[in-house]
């Protein structure tokens, strides 16, 4: 890191005085209230699970479509990590996450 850097609370090098570009949306360090769709794939048992919609709800910003096996939402990037986590916590099989946009 030389003088003119810094480090955001990501653990991103940024010059000093900058803030994250678009070029950095939809990353892990996109801290923005952006919304983005995802598809959250889980065991089609816990797409009846009331603890699962619960936390799936919690955590979208408007709408959850139920799928076969998960559910569709909207989401700032920065919220699913920690829907993930509450789910795991909860000894939720979770399969995978995909960002659809």
């Amino acid at each position: 890191m030389t003088e003119t850097e810094s480090i955001d609370e990501s653990g991103a090098t940024l010059e000093s005085g900058t803030e994250p570009s678009q070029e950095d949306a939809g990353t892990p360090i996109d801290y923005s209230d952006d919304l983005h769709t995802f598809y959250l794939e889980v065991a089609p048992a816990e797409v009846a699970n009331e603890f699962t919609r619960e936390a799936v709800a919690k955590y979208a910003a408007g709408p959850v479509t139920v799928e076969p096996y998960g559910f569709k939402l909207q989401a700032p990037i920065q919220r699913i990590p920690e829907l993930v986590r509450e789910l795991a916590q909860g000894n939720r099989a979770i399969y995978q996450v995909v960002r659809l946009d």
